[in-house]
């Protein structure tokens, strides 16, 4: 389309210096406009043996080897849009070894993050990370050390909805979340159902 700016401020205008200056000011309102548009929900992988996917037309990322069960001493870093909710697709990692941070919460077991509304862009996964278990063999009466490996049903896919959450906790403790459906968004106090602590605070919009 630049060719045909050029065309059309010569027909509005005698000398072609007075033509780009006006093709000049059109690309600067564009270029303003472009940059006011809404964000586009997406996922990234920014390090780490994770996986990308696309499910039901929704940006995923998804753990190693994903649908086989991922491996120990595996961790990942993810972007994700601020402002969008993740749709948690399929979620089972190993309580107390395995975790996931999002907002500052910890996510493992089959407690996924689904339906928070993300406050931050970095969400971090790990699988026993650097930590290991001893089993003393009976035949010189030494310890070994060993990781107890991942069941093939320890793996996840987490995906970002493709509109931004109508109301989210932007910042403070307070949790974001969805009904199952992702047609009811909500935001709960800290610790929900638990009681509160005082001297929190939460910005909610």
């Amino acid at each position: 389309w630049p060719k045909l700016c050029i065309l059309l401020a010569l027909s509005q205008h005698s000398s072609f210096q007075a033509a780009m200056h006006s093709c000049l000011r059109l690309f600067i309102c564009a270029a303003l406009l472009l940059s006011r548009g809404e964000a586009t929900a997406g996922l990234a992988l920014i390090s780490g043996p994770c996986g990308v996917a696309v499910k039901n037309n929704m940006q995923c990322v998804t753990s190693p080897g994903y649908p086989n069960g991922y491996f120990n001493n595996q961790d990942c870093v993810i972007s994700g849009t601020v402002g969008y909710a993740l749709w948690v697709e399929d979620f089972n990692l190993r309580a107390g070894i395995d975790s996931m941070s999002v907002n500052g919460f910890t996510f493992f077991g089959q407690m996924g993050p689904h339906g928070v509304s993300l406050q931050t862009s970095r969400i971090t996964w790990r699988s026993n990370l650097k930590q290991h278990y001893s089993r003393p063999l009976s035949y010189d009466g030494y310890s070994d050390l060993f990781d107890d490996p991942p069941a093939a049903s320890d793996r996840w896919m987490i995906c970002i909805r493709n509109n931004p959450s109508p109301m989210l906790s932007t910042s403070g403790p307070c949790g974001n979340t969805m009904d199952n459906d992702g047609n009811i968004y909500c935001v709960a106090s800290p610790g929900y159902p638990n009681a509160y602590a005082p001297s929190q605070r939460c910005e909610i919009q």
